[in-house]
């Protein structure tokens, strides 16, 4: 999963509702820490420990 393919995801998973806001809000801020801290070009891979660590279906 890119860091594309994260953005994408989170937003999908934010205009679906369906989950549990304030566990998704943690796992959001996370995501978006992570992104700041590697300063990625957005579609180089993402570490798979954190999209398994954030419970990122691929």
């Amino acid at each position: 999963m890119t860091w594309r393919d994260g953005v994408e995801y989170w937003r999908a998973r934010a205009r679906r509702g369906d989950g549990d806001i304030i566990e998704d809000a943690a796992r959001i801020t996370s995501f978006y820490e992570a992104l700041l801290r590697h300063n990625p070009d957005l579609d180089s891979q993402m570490p798979p420990a954190l999209v398994s660590e954030l419970g990122m279906a691929q």
